[in-house]
């Protein structure tokens, strides 16, 4: 009895001859032979945006590319138009200028957020100012949502955050700042508080925003904030001290900051006087805003502090400049607050930008280290760690040069933009490395940049088996690469047949999930 699939491949043969019946019969072996069948790779230039060594995207540009409907938007120059939005679907045909919305100069896009697969923004037109815009991935769905300061002024719509399906932005009107949020549409961008100094900070819980602004003249960032949306369920949780300076020439730092989502409840750093920073918590209420531990970590002005939520456990890296770093979790409660582990002193969790990526893989804490020691040319070797919450737990995988800002995890594996640490190589050639948790499972992806030049993969973004990132191969600047996705098995056998590269594999464009 004929099946299904036995018809979809005989119209396969019919319609494309012999390299059909080739793929066809390959992809009868498919469940036998496991889901590695087809090699991930090579990643591939998408488009030469700006022709030429001239840069299309942003060095700059650390973020994570916003996605929406199955698409890639962000911000390139191709030359002519300066920098504008772009969409890509993965090939050079689907990558596109969305629109020109500044005639003269850049736009100065920034802030890309999904929100119900419409992408908002901020952006500069030339004409009304820096306001708040979104698009549907279409050049006429491509659009200004509201001039909330009239002519040409701006509101300077700016740290765009979804809660819940709505985008919550702080922008400026003739009557001053305040906290907005809107719909998409004009009659639905509305001022939910106002507020007379800039507020910071906003972050999304399940059902609320949490913000902080200043309360008070010496106040920075000290006042925490929570919103539901209506002007009645916006309301101040605490006020907590202005930080203690070491000296009146010190720069002043937020007394609250690093929000993080984790039991349906804010996680964030405060300080109050005598006792510095600590791991707070808030369900939203003035009551259920609390510290978690008196024996949890503290710190003080000038360390550094990284969070990550992994499967409900809160991971904290705390730096304390050249003394030590430690790692502690916490589930929320006292008694779950605990010390994971302290490092060699001189390690630094974060590297010359100040910035760790801290990344969940499959359950797993993944993390980079800096070692005490810089070398000449001024680049930290790097490391990275794994924990899964233990003392014993917690691992070297790998010593090879490790940077924060560019780092994600994609179909069961961390990529990021590392190298191997060998001393007689220029520590500055940087390339796309992965990693499935495992010393022998960490290595170099490819070389884009061949040699000792460094191709530094940044803004690392995946859309199902596709990871997108900016790159410069040394020959077409910074553009837009991509590269297709391994899908990382749990179960089944390890295929024995090796297959060409250069055989199509349909399924692979049917199949997006990982």
């Amino acid at each position: 009895m004929r099946t299904q699939k036995h018809f979809q491949i005989h119209r396969l043969v019919l319609q494309q001859g012999w390299v059909s019946i080739l793929i066809a019969s390959l992809m009868l072996l498919v469940p036998a032979l496991g889901p590695h069948v087809g090699a991930a790779g090579p990643a591939v230039l998408v488009k030469d945006i700006n022709p030429g060594p001239a840069d299309a995207l942003d060095l700059h540009n650390r973020l994570p590319l916003a996605t929406a409907r199955g698409r890639l938007f962000f911000t390139a120059d191709d030359g002519i138009h300066g920098e504008e939005l772009w969409t890509s679907d993965g090939t050079a045909a689907g990558t596109t200028l969305l629109a020109d919305i500044r005639a003269t100069g850049f736009s100065s896009i920034l802030f890309l957020t999904n929100v119900n697969d419409t992408i908002f923004f901020g952006a500069d037109d030339g004409v009304h100012g820096y306001e708040l815009w979104k698009s549907d991935g279409t050049v006429d769905g491509t659009r200004a949502v509201a001039d909330i300061f009239p002519g040409q002024s701006s509101s300077y719509a700016e740290l765009l955050t979804n809660v819940n399906g709505t985008i919550f932005f702080r922008a400026l009107d003739p009557a001053g700042w305040g906290l907005w949020k809107s719909d998409g549409t004009r009659e639905g961008t509305v001022l939910v508080k106002r507020h007379t100094l800039p507020i910071t900070n906003l972050a999304s819980s399940e059902r609320l925003l949490f913000y902080t602004s200043d309360e008070g003249a010496d106040g920075f960032g000290n006042g925490l904030w929570s919103s539901d949306g209506t002007p009645g369920g916006t309301q101040l949780l605490k006020t907590f001290p202005p930080v203690q300076r070491p000296s009146p020439n010190s720069p002043p730092i937020p007394s609250v900051s690093s929000f993080t989502e984790g039991n349906g409840q804010m996680f964030f750093v405060a300080y109050t006087a005598g006792r510095g920073f600590e791991l707070w918590k808030s369900d939203g209420t003035a009551t259920g805003t609390k510290l978690v531990s008196d024996t949890g970590p503290t710190m003080t002005y000038g360390d550094q502090w990284y969070f990550k939520n992994v499967n409900e456990t809160l991971f904290m890296l705390v730096d304390h400049g050249q003394q030590s770093t430690s790692l502690w979790r916490s589930d929320g409660s006292a008694d779950g607050t605990k010390l994971v582990r302290t490092f060699a002193p001189g390690t630094s969790a974060g590297d010359v930008t100040y910035f760790n990526t801290m990344q969940n893989l499959n359950g797993t804490l993944l993390f980079a280290l800096y070692p005490a020691g810089t070398p000449s040319t001024g680049w930290r070797l790097g490391e990275l760690w794994k924990s899964d919450g233990t003392t014993a737990g917690t691992l070297l995988i790998s010593d090879q040069i490790y940077h924060g800002f560019g780092a994600t995890v994609a179909c069961g594996k961390l990529y990021f933009n590392g190298r191997a640490a060998e001393p007689s190589v220029n520590p500055q050639d940087t390339e796309l490395w992965q990693s499935d948790g495992t010393t022998a499972g960490t290595t170099q992806v490819q070389d884009i940049a061949p040699g000792l030049a460094s191709s530094d993969p940044r803004s690392l973004t995946a859309i199902g088996r596709q990871l997108f990132f900016s790159a410069n191969d040394g020959t077409s600047g910074r553009e837009l690469w991509a590269l297709p996705i391994e899908h990382t098995a749990t179960t089944g056998p390890t295929p024995s047949i090796p297959l060409p590269h250069q055989i199509f594999m349909p399924h692979t464009q049917i199949d997006t999930s990982c």
